[in-house]
């Protein structure tokens, strides 16, 4: 006597996939639809409209810089970042995209590429660190100095209370910390 019982863990739940791991027969025939991202996050903090262009353009200017073409297609290398990117951010950075490149052209077999790739992201971090600071962040920095007796204590105002701004590219000062502080105070008083 043959007993058809299913153990429990064969079962599948309400997302139809057991307790072992395996999808349901049914599901396999289920599309998935991937919505590519509509914006990035640039280096500076601005955000700016996705563009899989920009990721085309830069898989076709690392394969000329080599002087070969590629085994895959760049629109399907882009195409691949591009779906991994979706399923992992819903608002990408430059450097999570970047890195996701470095991985697709792995993944394709073009590690020359790809070592070309990672060699010029490296060049270009070097030139962004060696970029001169502007003289009027610098001299309001220095004003801020005047307020910190030791480095301990600038470190910890920067480290847990100075917020990024944005619209200038930097982290606050401290009298603009103070400044943000002292208006949000005084908009919570007038409520009053």
């Amino acid at each position: 006597m043959s007993s058809s019982k299913t153990r429990k863990s064969d079962e599948p739940n309400a997302n139809g996939v057991s307790k072992n791991g395996h999808a349901s027969p049914a599901l396999d025939s289920i599309a998935i639809e991937i919505t590519p991202p509509t914006s990035i996050v640039k280096r500076d903090g601005r955000v700016v409209p996705f563009e899989i262009e920009r990721i085309e353009r830069a898989i076709t200017l690392c394969f000329k810089h080599l002087g070969k073409e590629p085994g895959t297609p760049v629109a399907e290398l882009a195409q691949q970042v591009v779906n991994i990117i979706s399923a992992k951010y819903e608002e990408p950075t430059v450097e999570g995209v970047q890195d996701i490149v470095e991985m697709v052209l792995q993944a394709a077999g073009e590690y020359e590429a790809a070592k070309s790739y990672i060699l010029y992201r490296a060049e270009h971090a070097k030139k962004r660190q060696e970029r001169p600071v502007p003289e009027q962040v610098r001299q309001a920095f220095e004003v801020s100095d005047a307020y910190f007796p030791t480095q301990l204590q600038k470190f910890q105002f920067y480290d847990k209370y100075s917020r990024f701004n944005y619209e200038l590219g930097r982290r606050e000062t401290w009298v603009e910390t103070i400044d943000r502080a002292a208006n949000y105070l005084k908009e919570l008083s007038d409520y009053r």
